[in-house]
């Protein structure tokens, strides 16, 4: 995340955080996707991802790794009490 490593301009990290929150994180059932939608009738095909059903995983679901690094990302900017 750009927050993270601290290389992007502000504005654009901020901004990036912030679609990624309205995008990725879905408050209701206390999950932060890696990605959306998920890989389901793509062509050409993404690999061994596509192999875990939709929502499963990392073809769409929430990803351990992501979502952590994004809750450091959202209190490195101050917002970490977000939920």
């Amino acid at each position: 995340m750009a927050w993270l490593s601290g290389a992007a301009d502000p504005e654009r990290a901020e901004k990036a955080l912030e679609s990624a929150w309205r995008h990725l994180v879905r408050e209701d059932d206390g999950l932060v996707l890696l990605f959306e939608p998920p890989f389901d009738r793509t062509e050409p095909s993404p690999g061994y991802i596509k192999g875990y059903p939709p929502g499963v995983r990392e073809n769409g679901g929430q990803y351990t790794h992501a979502a952590l690094w994004m809750a450091m990302a959202m209190a490195r900017t101050g917002d970490g009490e977000r939920r």
